[in-house]
């Protein structure tokens, strides 16, 4: 490399280099600065001193560590790793939790993340089919959210859930709900809710009002209904098809919030339950009253039903009759769909006396909506009610009380966790939670002995399940649950009724993530998952916070599943949203998770949050954190993100940390050689369009090419990404074949510099190689090397 290479970064990570790549001389093109910048691409130094981490054993990755963030110097102590009190995965677990390197091949290594998406979409979808983040409402049955400004709104019918989508400004945000999904709150559409009365006077009257009561109750929903009826009284008109009602959303104080972000005679929410000056509320409410006033609007802030009611005016918040939500509800859908609901008065009172104690509107929706498209499908009212998670649930606890079979209630856990896998697999999986929970009552040998001639019909006929033959001869079979509601609801049940197997079951869910088994590794994680939506703080101290801290790959990616598992939740996808952040800002173990679990729908609902944290994290220059990137990218990568990611990471190629410019050519590098995920997915409109696909593409080419790193025990640079030329190569083998390839070439060997006939021999090399193996014709190979040679005309 050239003397004048940049210095590495800082230990910080934060600053830039002293020297910068030198600007380009053809205007500031992309393909002009992709050429200039690979010439200096910065042969990374060593990092120094005890706190560097240990060198790649192989010359396939670049130097661990440098660059690093102070808080990731020292190595972590495996115990501390592991967490205290026994919690965790135990010795065994931390012996292996020191960092293990990746030593499959390139071409290994994205065929198991095709595979491992694959699984982790189906077992997602298969969570969700049975009841995982119903977002009752339209979103329920569907994909049909209606949107609001800068978000997705999810309406509960009492309970409404925004999903942000924009940027924060200084930790501040507001969204506006649409006028359309206003309309869907007007007086025929809502039930009676008791306390909106008095919300409404006391909306006419006062600029700031507070509504203490339960979450998931529907407060929101009140709030909004008597704010829309207080701005439609003045006049208040939206812009651009917007209503004048809106949420307000801080990551702070309220001090944060100005006056500019709102508008005259417009109504806004806040809910103050999750913010740490909720406990000193009194202290904020003169600033936000003098807010509201100063704006002319009115703000309405929502407090937990468990504090003291503050000072000021206070409205006591009581639902609306979950019963009549649900018979409202029931016809307006039944019309939406075009049926007569066809229900017997005993399925009715069936439904009404689930209801009856209920007192979250959203669950009397849910058991519209699922009723309603249920019987537009065809289905008799019987069937559906059946599938429902309060029938299912009174399913499982029955036979989980009966005394027989003994091994039927690990076989029932089993089928929850693995359902959709081999029979063999769950049936053994099911004698291990036996055994562990046998070893954990400390059952006496040759006393009671567990039973050895329980019939596998017998287990499925208990457990609800049922098997299927695999389509290939001799595949064996495999178990599926007759409803979908089943796997979920056993999982809810053993955690909330079952006290007893709870430590057990924690070592046998930490044992199938061990396992071998992409499929079963996978379904463990997203049943921890499902379990933190029912006690995220326990669940996080005995199995995310393990799982984060740890150096292993696999515990990484574990945490990361089970966090997009929670993310599903609407109810905790903020907090989740929250973890991150924090996990982003933590060690390289906890990094990296953050990375892989916005490489999930979480990511794909927000890319742009998702790639600034990889931008930030990139900066780290480290391996784990470079693969994290690689592969979350990778999961982003669709027909709707790809013009996006490709212009994100020629930003990056061009950016001044070498850990960024690390990261866009392994995560470039992935997308080009994933066949279900060609760069082809950017199809540009225009001349113009073209021409900057083109000049990123060259750029992402030239970087991940030309990068070089050094390791820590040598002077010698070598290449940061050596499965470049391999990929490279397969696309030289279709020049002639593909003509959108040619000015890539051209751009790619057009550089004047050192670098570049160093990169036009090696390109000469590949050529013959490709010659040698028979991959390309005598007469392509020939034009290849003219092409280097700048001789004649490519196509010639």
């Amino acid at each position: 490399m050239s003397s004048g290479a940049p210095e590495p970064p800082v230990a910080n990570g934060d600053q830039p280099p002293e020297n910068t790549p030198a600007a380009p001389s053809d205007g500031g093109s992309e393909t002009g600065r992709a050429n200039a910048a690979g010439a200096q691409q910065p042969a990374e130094s060593r990092t120094t001193g005890a706190a560097a981490e240990t060198a790649p054993s192989t010359s396939r990755t670049p130097a661990d560590g440098a660059g690093a963030h102070k808080s990731d110097e020292k190595p972590e102590q495996p115990d501390k790793a592991a967490g205290k009190g026994g919690a965790g995965p135990g010795a065994d677990h931390r012996r292996r939790s020191r960092e293990q390197r990746d030593e499959r091949s390139f071409q290994e290594r994205v065929a198991a993340a095709e595979r491992e998406k694959r699984q982790r979409t189906d077992s997602l979808r298969s969570l969700q089919e049975g009841g995982l983040g119903a977002r009752a409402g339209r979103d329920w049955i569907g994909t049909m959210s209606t949107k609001v400004s800068g978000g997705s709104l999810h309406y509960a019918f009492g309970d409404m859930h925004f999903h942000q989508v924009g940027v924060k400004r200084r930790g501040v945000r507001v969204d506006h709900m649409p006028a359309a999904a206003a309309e869907r709150l007007g007086q025929d559409r809502i039930a009676s809710i008791p306390s909106l009365a008095e919300l409404r006077r006391a909306v006419e009257h006062k600029s700031l009002i507070l509504v203490r009561g339960a979450d998931g109750t529907g407060r929101l929903t009140a709030a909004l209904v008597a704010l829309l009826g207080w701005s439609g009284l003045g006049g208040a008109a939206g812009h651009d098809g917007e209503s004048a009602v809106g949420v307000v959303r801080i990551d702070g104080p309220p001090g944060l919030i100005d006056e500019a972000e709102l508008r005259p005679r417009h109504g806004y929410v806040l809910d103050v339950g999750e913010h740490d000056w909720n406990a000193h509320l009194e202290n904020e409410l003169g600033h936000l009253t003098n807010l509201a006033t100063r704006t002319r609007c009115r703000l309405i802030l929502l407090v937990p039903e468990h504090r003291p009611p503050p000072p000021g005016p206070v409205v006591e918040h009581r639902p609306p009759s979950t019963v009549e939500v649900f018979e409202r509800w029931l016809t307006q859908e039944a019309d939406e769909y075009g049926i007569t609901p066809d229900i017997s008065p005993t399925a009715l009172r069936t439904v009404t006396d689930w209801l009856a104690d209920e007192s979250s509107p959203s669950k009397a929706v849910e058991h519209a909506y699922r009723l309603v498209s249920g019987l537009a499908e065809g289905r008799t009212a019987d069937e559906v009610l059946a599938d429902l998670p309060d029938h299912v649930r009174e399913d499982v606890c029955t036979r989980l009380s009966e005394r027989r079979p003994i091994l039927g209630r690990c076989f029932m856990a089993s089928v929850a966790v693995l359902h959709g896998l081999p029979e063999a697999t769950v049936s053994k999986a099911a004698l291990d939670l036996a055994r562990r929970i046998d070893e954990t009552w400390k059952r006496e040998e040759g006393k009671r002995p567990l039973p050895t001639w329980e019939h596998l019909n017998t287990w499925l006929e208990y457990a609800g399940a049922t098997t299927r033959q695999a389509r290939e001869p001799g595949g064996g079979r495999f178990v599926e649950l007759r409803q979908r509601a089943r796997a979920t609801t056993t999982l809810r049940v053993l955690w909330e009724e079952q006290p007893t197997i709870r430590e057990p079951l924690k070592d046998w869910l930490f044992e199938l993530g061990e396992d071998d088994s992409i499929e079963v590794s996978v379904k463990a994680a997203h049943a921890v998952g499902l379990l933190a939506t029912l006690d995220f703080e326990v669940v996080g101290r005995w199995f995310l916070r393990p799982w984060c801290k740890s150096r292993r790959l696999k515990d990484q990616r574990l945490a990361a599943w089970a966090l997009e598992v929670a993310a599903q939740d609407p109810a905790l996808e903020e907090r989740v949203r929250r973890h991150l952040d924090h996990l982003s800002h933590g060690t390289l173990g906890e990094c990296a998770v953050a990375i892989r679990t916005f490489g999930s729908r979480i990511g794909v609902r927000e890319p742009e949050q998702a790639l600034a944290v990889f931008e930030t994290a990139s900066r780290r220059l480290n391996l784990s954190i470079g693969e994290a990137i690689a592969d979350a990218v990778s999961y982003l990568y669709t027909p709707a993100t790809a013009e996006m990611i490709i212009a994100r990471l020629a930003r990056w190629a061009m950016s001044e940390h070498g850990g960024s410019r690390y990261a866009a050519a392994v995560a470039f590098l992935r997308l080009v050689a994933a066949p279900s995920r060609p760069w082809r997915m950017v199809s540009p409109s225009t001349p113009e369009q073209r021409g900057a696909l083109v000049d990123r593409l060259v750029l992402l080419w030239a970087n991940a090419l030309t990068l070089q790193l050094v390791e820590p025990s040598s002077d010698r640079p070598r290449p940061a990404v050596p499965d470049a030329w391999p990929v490279f190569s397969d696309w030289m083998a279709e020049y002639d074949d593909e003509l959108a390839l040619r000015p890539i070439f051209e751009g790619v060997l057009r550089g004047s510099e050192p670098e570049w006939e160093r990169l036009r021999a090696a390109f000469r090399l590949h050529a013959r190689l490709l010659l040698h193996r028979g991959s390309i014709t005598s007469e392509l190979h020939a034009r290849l090397v003219r092409l280097t040679a700048g001789l004649g005309s490519p196509g010639s």
